[in-house]
């Protein structure tokens, strides 16, 4: 299997898009060519393209509060905090092709604010994973699954709790996720796997 072809396109509009799709198709005609050449690539073939590009990043709420890369990196605690990230800050230059992996501090967690998720205009409008607003670096960080997870979890309940009582507060959210099994707090985190 190969992952090759790139294309830049802005997911917004579907024109680019189209062009982007149409392109990558190509290019994964021209390298299944160019890998037939190299030495036990002589058999391969194209068995699929994806149905569509896959876009990491296109469009976040505007929030109460923006959760951005520095908020990762320092690990920073909040006391509206209704879900964890763990997973790094993952990035991908497109100008210089060159990826980074950065791990909260010390391996550890970084605190998601219920402002991240809460719209800055429509009160009972919430967003979760890749449509939560972050920065581009942290939104690398809070789009992958587990962590949409644990936002989607945080967001319904905030969308429940604003539903029921017309208002929003984060101890109550933040009541509803403890009794739901939700960590909050690094300390509730399970002990790491060793894997042999």
């Amino acid at each position: 299997m190969a992952y090759l072809a790139s294309e830049d396109y802005d997911p917004r509009d579907i024109r680019s898009l189209s062009r982007a799709e149409i392109s990558g198709r190509a290019q994964a005609w021209t390298y299944l060519e160019i890998l037939k050449e190299l030495p036990g690539w002589e058999h391969a073939y194209l068995a699929s393209t994806g149905p569509e590009f896959g876009t990491r990043e296109s469009r976040h709420i505007n929030s109460v509060e923006q959760l951005t890369w520095q908020h990762v990196t320092e690990g920073r605690r909040t006391e509206d905090c209704v879900a964890l990230g763990s997973w790094g800050v993952e990035w991908h230059d497109r100008e210089t092709f060159a990826s980074s992996f950065v791990y909260p501090p010390d391996g550890g967690t970084y605190d998601i604010p219920l402002g991240c998720l809460t719209s800055v205009d429509t009160p009972n409008l919430f967003a979760a994973g890749r449509t939560a607003d972050g920065d581009r670096q942290a939104g690398a960080s809070l789009r992958v699954m587990g962590t949409a997870f644990a936002t989607g979890q945080a967001a319904g309940v905030a969308a429940a709790c604003h539903a029921r009582g017309g208002r929003l507060e984060a101890a109550e959210v933040r009541k509803v996720l403890a009794s739901q099994g939700a960590l909050l707090d690094p300390a509730d985190m399970p002990a790491p796997v060793t894997v042999i």
